[in-house]
């Protein structure tokens, strides 16, 4: 540590007629030693392997980043000074959106609305006028700014689930108060509730309980 760094902070921490060990822990912790090396990595500007990413941002907003290795683009005879790379955009089988570039190595922000849906990338380049794939993205599942109501099936289990936890809850609330259950107790009834739930749900299926729920 530079001296005038050093009297600042024993300056800063300093007590009159006192004499503390947190001084001096500044010298031997905080100490610069000339002699150390400093281990330096370097970042490769590309890792030349063959990836294409794509990541949701928000509702108008996908991330796509990607990679074209030096032997793609050789295997393919590409040649980004004079060819471009195409990219697709997919909604099943169906082009929502096109791009194009000339970097190997690139990133870009896609600016569309695509609710509720699958979409991939794909990444190609023309040959006899027919579009060649060279590799894929992730298919990401789209935001929806609509609220999702639970199926019937799912409300049968709610209702389900609630009716035995309103059941037992006001039981061992009850058990509680007079003094017949404890809290370790009310908590391990609670853990096998929720198993019961389970091996319930697994062994009825949602077609059997509305049949059960419409006979009632």
């Amino acid at each position: 540590m530079h001296k005038s760094n050093q009297d600042l902070a024993h300056k800063s921490i300093s007590i009159e007629n006192d004499f503390s060990s947190t001084s001096h822990a500044i010298d031997t912790t905080t100490y610069d030693n000339p002699n150390e090396e400093v281990n330096k990595f370097p970042i490769p500007s590309r890792y030349n392997r063959d990836y294409l990413r794509l990541l949701p941002v928000n509702l108008s907003t996908y991330y796509i980043y990607w990679e074209v290795s030096d032997q793609t683009l050789q295997q393919n005879q590409l040649d980004l000074n004079h060819d471009q790379l195409i990219f697709k955009v997919y909604h099943g089988e169906r082009i929502v959106f096109e791009f194009t570039s000339s970097f190997a190595l690139g990133e870009y922000f896609l600016d569309q609305t695509f609710e509720d849906r699958d979409i991939h990338v794909s990444i190609g380049f023309p040959k006899d006028n027919v579009f060649t794939e060279l590799m894929h993205s992730n298919t990401v599942h789209t935001f929806s700014n609509q609220l999702k109501w639970p199926s019937p099936e799912d409300e049968i289990w709610i209702k389900r689930e609630k009716v035995w936890i309103d059941m037992l809850t006001s039981t061992m609330q009850s058990q509680m108060i007079s003094g017949g259950i404890s809290s370790a107790q009310y908590i391990e009834e609670i853990e096998r509730l929720k198993q019961l739930s389970r091996v319930d749900e697994e062994q009825f299926s949602s077609s059997s309980l509305h049949k059960g729920v419409e006979n009632g």
